[in-house]
C-alpha cells in the first residue's frame, strides 16, 4: 500500500533513523529528532504542517469562547510500528486537547492511528501551546508539538435580532436587511438553515450577499414577510459560521392586519 501526503513527506527522514539505529550499536542511547512519524489531517489539511522532522505545527483558527473546536491528526509511521512513549508539556494550556497516550502503536506505511485534537477556549485572545513527545522504534526519538489558535467572545454577531416586522397587511410584503459580521481574525464560511417555526410560510430568506465572511467582514440578506392571515406569526432560521464557532439563532416575528 502507498504512502499517505504525511509519509511521503518523511520519507527522506529514514535516512537520519539508520543513523541513529547505528548510533546505538556504539555507544550509549541517544534521543534524537523525530525521522519516523508523519502528522497530518484528513479533515484540515491546510491546519497541519511539519516544516521538520522535529516540529509539527496544528492551527486550530478560531474558536468561540465556551464552544469546542477540534481537528483529527493522523499519525503514520514510515519504518513500520513505532510505540509511543510520553508526552511533556514546555507550554502547557489546558484549554488544548492532544490525547496522545503512552503505549499506543503506530503502525506502517498506509494505515495511519487517528487523534482527536482539541480547543476549547475560556477566555479571549491568542492561544499557544507546546509539547514533546517521545517515540521508540526501537531508537529513542523526539518532536515538538505546537498548537495555536484564536479564541474570540462574539465570532458571529446577527443585527437585527430579533427581527420584528411589526404590522402589515395581509398579502402585502415588508423587507428586512439582516447583517451577519464575523468578529473572528480569521475568514468564516456562512450557512443559514430553513426556516423553522409554526409561522414559517409567512416569512422568505433570500440569498446571501456573500458566503464567505472576511475577518472582520460582514453579510447581508433579505428577510421577507407576507402575512396570508391575520395575526402574529413567528419563525426562526440559524446561522453558522463553521467549526468551533457557535451558531445563532435568528427569530423572526410579524403581526398580519385584516383586510381594509
Amino acid at each position: 500500500m502507498g504512502l499517505s501526503k504525511a509519509g511521503r513527506a518523511l520519507l527522506g527522514a529514514m535516512l537520519l533513523g539508520s543513523l541513529v539505529a547505528w548510533a546505538g550499536c556504539h555507544g550509549p542511547e541517544l534521543s534524537t529528532v523525530m525521522g519516523s512519524l508523519g502528522f497530518s489531517s484528513p479533515d484540515q489539511p491546510d491546519s497541519v504542517t511539519q516544516p521538520d522532522a522535529g516540529l509539527v505545527h496544528i492551527d486550530l483558527g478560531a474558536a468561540s469562547v465556551g464552544a469546542i473546536k477540534t481537528l483529527t491528526l493522523d499519525l503514520e509511521s514510515v519504518v513500520g510500528s513505532v510505540s509511543l512513549g510520553r508526552l511533556v508539556a514546555l507550554q502547557d494550556d489546558p484549554e488544548f486537547g492532544l490525547p496522545l497516550v503512552m503505549g499506543t502503536q503506530v503502525l506502517g506505511p498506509g494505515s495511519p492511528t487517528p487523534a482527536v485534537v482539541s480547543f476549547a477556549p475560556s477566555s479571549p485572545g491568542n492561544k499557544s501551546a507546546r509539547y514533546q513527545l517521545t517515540a521508540y522504534t526501537p531508537a529513542t526519538e523526539t518532536v515538538v508539538i505546537e498548537l495555536g489558535g484564536v479564541a474570540v467572545a462574539n465570532a458571529l454577531s446577527v443585527t437585527p435580532n430579533p427581527v420584528d416586522f411589526g404590522r402589515v397587511q395581509t398579502y402585502e410584503t415588508l423587507i428586512v436587511a439582516v447583517t451577519f459580521s464575523n468578529g473572528s481574525p480569521l475568514p468564516e464560511n456562512l450557512t443559514l438553515s430553513p426556516l423553522q417555526g409554526a409561522g414559517a410560510a409567512s416569512f422568505t430568506v433570500g440569498h446571501l450577499s456573500t458566503a464567505t465572511l472576511a475577518a472582520g467582514g460582514t453579510a447581508t440578506v433579505n428577510v421577507t414577510f407576507e402575512p396570508t392571515k391575520a395575526g402574529g406569526v413567528g419563525a426562526s432560521f440559524t446561522a453558522s459560521a463553521g467549526p468551533g464557532i457557535f451558531p445563532v439563532t435568528v427569530n423572526l416575528g410579524g403581526f398580519g392586519l385584516p383586510p381594509s
